[in-house]
């Protein structure tokens, strides 16, 4: 599948000369890290930072494992 998606990619660059892909998936590499930077560990219950598309808003979302 992920070859897929970098072949359908490439074939959309070698058509129009520029990769109008690369804002998205930047962005989506910038979230990544903000979110494994954000990493926390509090009472044995694990956070991070997740980014709410709709609200625009910025959470920490702890999970516990039982």
């Amino acid at each position: 599948m992920d070859m897929d998606r970098r072949k359908l990619r490439q074939e959309w660059e070698n058509a129009l000369g520029i990769d109008i892909f690369y804002p998205y998936f930047k962005a989506q590499e910038v979230k990544e890290a903000v979110q494994n930077k954000t990493r926390v560990e509090v009472l044995h219950m694990r956070g991070r930072a997740e980014f709410d598309e709709e609200t625009k808003q910025f959470k920490y979302i702890f999970k516990r494992k039982f």
